[in-house]
């Protein structure tokens, strides 16, 4: 069984850090691409959680540790700040204390859409313990690819009609734009979560599916 453990102060500039430690310590799992960048942003939301409210951007440390035991992997992100009184209601997709409007209340949601896993333990005044498993299933070939194994781009003849394909970039464009005239229209909850989105897209691909399915919200 492979575990490290290390204290980090309770930095916005960390949690970048943790996410690179994380995703070095579960490489030796051999995950894909997808596996590492869903890691990594939960692992993120956990360490931001830490500074920004368990410690209100105050001084402090973070533990975190991670552990493999067979297919699984086990992040855990500990702080001793000033804990949840309603660990239930802070799960909540879009629940949040922060009175400034600029929190979205999406960081529990994150954790568990990413994730398999997901338990929180807390206490008022002692702190928070948020422990996340993922299973990174040993495929042959599954794992995050070498430069040889890149497949080369392949010309496409001239005499290939792209025009079909023309079509579809264009009904995509349309699409899009109409998704996001109508999400304009949504709270002003949603429109934080999407500020957070952008900064998230980054990290996964998967984020704007997972938000949409989280919120129950229709392109």
């Amino acid at each position: 069984m492979a575990h490290f453990r290390m204290e980090i102060e309770s930095l916005s500039e960390n949690e970048e850090f943790a996410r690179v430690v994380t995703a070095v310590f579960m490489s030796r799992m051999n995950p894909t691409l997808e596996q590492v960048e869903d890691v990594k942003t939960a692992v993120s939301e956990a360490v931001t959680n830490a500074v920004i409210h368990g410690y209100q951007n105050g001084e402090g440390v973070i533990v975190l540790e991670g552990r493999i035991q067979g297919d699984w992997l086990t992040v855990t992100v500990e702080d001793r700040g000033s804990g949840i009184r309603d660990v239930k209601r802070a799960m909540e997709p879009l629940y949040t204390t922060d009175k400034t409007g600029e929190r979205s209340g999406m960081g529990f949601s994150f954790m568990e859409a990413f994730m398999d896993q997901v338990q929180v333990e807390s206490e008022p005044g002692k702190g928070t313990i948020v422990q996340m498993k993922k299973e990174i299933r040993q495929e042959q070939d599954g794992g995050i690819p070498n430069a040889a194994s890149i497949p080369k781009p392949v010309s496409i003849p001239e005499s290939v009609n792209t025009s079909k394909a023309v079509s579809t970039s264009k009904a995509a464009s349309t699409s899009k734009a109409a998704s996001t005239s109508k999400a304009a229209s949504i709270s002003r909850s949603v429109s934080i979560l999407e500020s957070r989105l952008v900064s998230a897209c980054g990290r996964s691909s998967r984020t704007a599916g997972v938000i949409q399915s989280i919120l129950s919200i229709q392109p």
